[in-house]
């Protein structure tokens, strides 16, 4: 199956109909931050810079195994917190389920009363 080739085209001088800012723009008069948008429903991910990273230090092997044994820890918490809400969601499933089923009842008595 042969790939298919498309062409986007950029107006570098062009306005975006959404934002109404100058700036480049695809043919649907879209910028690339209001196209993102629209795609992921969110803003335009920051772009890390060099000085957003802190500077790296190596870790002494003692500083490593303590390390891992924080990382082991706080997965093994974070696995222990992902059953406990999925219990919580059950249960809350339940709940509603519950008042669906009491509120579907009541209205389908009301209706018959209604006749």
């Amino acid at each position: 199956m042969a790939a298919t080739v498309r062409t986007v085209t950029i107006h570098m001088d062009g306005t975006c109909s959404a934002c109404g800012r100058k700036r480049p723009v695809s043919e649907s008069g879209l910028c690339l931050e209001c196209i993102t948008k629209r795609i992921t429903g969110g803003p335009m991910p920051r772009r890390r810079d060099a000085e957003d990273q802190p500077p790296l230090v190596p870790l002494s092997e003692e500083e490593m195994q303590k390390a891992g044994k924080k990382l082991a820890r706080m997965t093994g918490e974070l696995e222990a917190m992902e059953v406990d809400h999925a219990e919580i969601r059950k249960e809350q499933k339940t709940e509603r389920d519950k008042l669906r089923s009491d509120i579907n009842g009541l209205a389908q008595t009301i209706r018959d009363q209604g006749r």
